[in-house]
């Protein structure tokens, strides 16, 4: 998850995202996320390794990645219409509380 973000959160990514749609930050988020699960489940599947010790790995892994990106430096998120709807709210509530509930209804969570 924090590979994700800060890849998410890099100044290229928001570029993107002020020129287009905020959305190709979460779908960035999202496909670094898929892709490490991706490599994760291979190197189990075909690598026969333990599950716990390839999540293990993949965690180191990724944590070294997002230090590298970042630069060990804070992301800040400068995208004013991704901040103004994952800050606003709905029926008085939170707009993030609205997207925990529909993941968690959706994946069976609740």
């Amino acid at each position: 998850m924090g590979l994700a973000t800060v890849w998410a959160s890099t100044l290229g990514t928001q570029a993107l995202a002020n020129d287009y749609h905020w959305s190709i930050m979460v779908f960035t988020a999202l496909a670094v996320g898929a892709a490490c699960g991706i490599i994760n489940g291979v190197i189990i599947a075909y690598g026969r390794v333990v599950a716990f010790i390839a999540t293990l790995a993949m965690l180191v892994a990724a944590r070294g990645l997002a230090e590298v990106i970042s630069g060990r430096q804070t992301q800040i998120v400068s995208v004013p219409d991704f901040l103004s709807t994952f800050r606003g709210d709905a029926l008085g509530i939170p707009v993030i509380v609205w997207i925990f509930l529909l993941v968690a209804a959706v994946t069976g969570s609740c």
